[in-house]
């Protein structure tokens, strides 16, 4: 194929458009996919049975169930409340 046909076939709009799609996603950094984090943020509000927000500094257990069997947990000794409101770190 002369090289003048080869460069209408490049410039038609939808080929350009996908080499140009192809090329911006060869380009773009991947992440490292072996990379697990060892913590979750969390969050969370807490009151208690009247509905009046904790304000005190309490222990808390974590927990994850499937089929009501519990597969992970931990305990936070001390976690700070403020109007109800706390935040902790999973897998600490």
């Amino acid at each position: 194929m002369p090289l003048a046909g080869l460069i209408q076939i490049l410039l038609k709009p939808r080929l350009l458009t996908v080499m140009s799609a192809v090329g911006m996603f060869l380009m773009t950094p991947v992440a490292d996919a072996q990379y697990v984090p060892q913590t979750v943020a969390f969050q969370g509000y807490l009151t208690n049975s009247t509905g009046t927000a904790i304000t005190a500094t309490t222990d808390l257990r974590f927990g994850i169930y499937i089929d009501s069997s519990r597969v992970w947990y931990a305990d936070y000794a001390s976690v700070a409340f403020s109007a109800g409101r706390f935040s902790v770190a999973l897998g600490d």
